[in-house]
């Protein structure tokens, strides 16, 4: 049985598992995610994790069961549009920057 504290550990390292592979792994220069890659190419933001958010079978087949919000923010969507077309540059969210290993 585990505890609320390993609870929470596990939820952080699942974030940071899946925050990295969003931005990081990439076919070419962009996301290797699918979904990232439609988002992020509509000028979207990555702006929250959400771990254990779709336990279903498919939801951890698909997903390890986090699920992602993007936020589209009319006054940033053409230039993190412009940014990421151009250079890859997946913008996300400044609460997420402590999630990023590199």
């Amino acid at each position: 049985m585990s505890s609320a504290g390993d609870d929470a550990e596990d939820e952080e390292k699942l974030r940071k598992l899946v925050f990295n592979y969003l931005v990081q792994a990439k076919k070419g220069r962009h996301p290797l995610d699918p979904v990232a890659r439609f988002h992020l190419g509509n000028g979207a933001s990555l702006h929250q994790l959400h771990p254990r958010a779709d336990c279903s079978e498919k939801g951890k087949q698909q997903s390890l069961s986090v699920m992602v919000n993007y936020l589209y923010d009319l006054r940033s969507i053409e230039t993190n549009h412009e940014s990421y077309a151009t250079d890859g540059v997946v913008h996300y969210n400044d609460k997420l920057k402590s999630l990023l290993v590199k």
